[in-house]
């Protein structure tokens, strides 16, 4: 489902509303979408004019990565015969057919340049049916400026320039699918979806169970540690070789490394703890462990936890000082008292508690 929603998200994303519902329009009559949001002092806001829907672009200021990236040969970057543009800014395409026509298209490649002089542009994008352009600054304790009319016009003006490129060079392009392309949209999709499964395991694991279930979780986490590494290392060669020549290779590399690694790291806990549960074959056993004292404890924006110190041993091996508990178990718990954990071995060897019995 997440990959499918990444796929969908980079090669057809409307930003809603079809027609001219949800537009705005410039002093020209030139149709256009804005949105401002601050959050944390951050504001991030945008521009959006429609464009031929299946074309991929990116264009952002060049980078150290961007030119380390042409110096080893992991990508390319078509030049422009246009020293300052070529310097300045970094163009993600691959479309032949576009190149054309921005190397041909002196002007646009110079408004290209004016509207990044403003340092609050971050890049200018297009994955979808929109040309976007991306702005972020710091505002402090004040909001920002609404754009006036003259920059509203001069920003939208600009994208539909660029737009107006992209709708002739797609209607030039014989084949609909550009193969740097859909490999770079697959491999950023599986990226996306590698975030989001993680982050829903992590809050379904951190955020809402109640219990601490693992004993062993140091081993585990070294396991998921090393499992994520591996993956990793394929997924990131997968996208040198699928990649290597193109526009795209080191922008789709860091993405993978960025919101692939996070994701990995978040969901390869979730998922061995699950198959370690889930797959357990052992017998249950007895343990029987002393409370010291228990506390609870809560932040700003957290769920209260509720802790229990511990002394005993499981055979040889000595149980956690502290667990994590329900609110249930941890009512019923009184310090000095002993308390029996049922311990399972674990199907990947790492022991879990299934239950708690009181004496």
């Amino acid at each position: 489902m997440f990959f499918g929603y990444g796929i969908w998200r980079k090669l057809s994303w409307a930003m809603s509303w079809q027609g001219e519902k949800g537009y705005l329009k410039t002093t020209g009559n030139q149709l256009y979408k804005f949105k401002d949001t601050t959050y944390k002092n951050v504001r991030n806001f945008f521009f959006a004019v429609p464009c031929a829907s299946g074309v991929s672009l990116r264009i952002h200021r060049e980078t150290w990565w961007d030119r380390f990236a042409k110096k080893i040969g992991l990508s390319y970057e078509h030049q422009f015969n246009d020293p300052e543009f070529d310097d300045e800014l970094y163009v993600v395409s691959n479309a032949p057919a576009f190149r054309v026509e921005l190397a041909e298209t002196k002007a646009l490649r110079y408004v290209l340049r004016l509207l990044f002089r403003d340092e609050r542009l971050k890049y200018i994008e297009c994955h979808g049916q929109h040309v976007v352009a991306r702005y972020r600054e710091k505002v402090g304790s004040a909001t920002g400026a609404v754009p006036n009319a003259t920059e509203v016009n001069q920003v939208v003006a600009a994208l539909n320039g660029l737009a107006e490129s992209l709708a002739i060079a797609k209607s030039k392009t014989k084949s609909s699918w550009d193969v740097y392309q859909l490999r770079a949209t697959l491999l950023a999709a599986l990226a996306t979806a590698f975030l989001m499964l993680g982050a829903l395991g992590f809050f379904r694991v951190f955020g809402f169970e109640r219990a601490q279930i693992m004993l062993d979780v140091g081993g585990l986490l070294a396991f998921s540690a090393l499992c994520t590494g591996g993956v990793l290392f394929v997924l990131m060669t997968a996208t040198v070789a699928l990649l290597r020549g193109s526009s795209y290779a080191h922008v789709i590399l860091a993405e993978m490394i960025i919101s692939g690694g996070a994701g990995l790291a978040m969901s390869s806990y979730v998922m061995l703890r699950d198959i370690n549960i889930s797959f357990d074959q052992s017998a249950q056993r007895m343990v029987e462990a002393d409370v010291i004292y228990k506390r609870t404890w809560s932040g700003r924006k957290s769920r209260t936890h509720y802790n229990l110190y511990l002394s005993g041993f499981d055979g040889t091996r000595q149980l956690p000082e502290k667990i994590e508990v329900s609110s249930d178990v941890y009512c019923k718990a009184k310090p000095t008292w002993p308390i029996t954990l049922v311990v399972r071995d674990g199907a990947l060897g790492y022991r879990w508690i299934e239950a708690y019995e009181f004496n």
